[in-house]
């Protein structure tokens, strides 16, 4: 009789969340830079909103640096703290992105929050945000990223 492997539950969610990860930070490449620094004022506001950055939102966003390529990421991160001090003077920005990359800008967002356990100052940046965009629900995980992103 051949035994059989079951994967622990914590590698399981692990594995999950590495593919809804991957899935999620695909198309951040096509973000114009004015988008993509936007997005990173809004990740900042996210994984600050709770003072912490916990080690699944560092490897989010290690993720998503190799997907927009490492030195747009840090110009657009260097950017984003000179442009965007406060969330407030981001949100007054939010009009500036597509309608299908606030799409998924959003799911981006809500997965982030989400990696370490959505805390309500996190989901508050996420309201305020859908909120500017009119967005009433968020993103369904399974949208076509390319055709979000046309």
């Amino acid at each position: 009789m051949r035994a059989s492997y079951r994967r622990p539950p914590a590698l399981a969610t692990a594995a999950r969340d590495a593919g809804a990860l991957a899935g999620t930070v695909r198309g951040v490449d096509r973000y114009t830079d004015d988008e993509l620094v936007i997005l990173v004022a809004l990740i900042r506001a996210v994984l600050h909103a709770d003072h912490e950055i916990s080690a699944a939102e560092q490897d989010a966003l290690a993720a998503l640096q190799r997907q927009a390529g490492t030195d747009r990421w840090n110009a657009a991160v260097r950017a984003a703290r000179e442009r965007f001090p406060a969330i407030d003077v981001v949100l007054a920005e939010l009009h500036r992105v597509r309608p299908g990359v606030r799409r998924h800008g959003m799911r981006l967002l809500a997965h982030l929050a989400g990696t370490d356990g959505s805390r309500a100052a996190e989901i508050d940046v996420l309201r305020q945000v859908a909120a500017e965009w009119g967005l009433t629900a968020p993103p369904a995980p399974d949208e076509d990223d390319d055709e979000l992103l046309d």
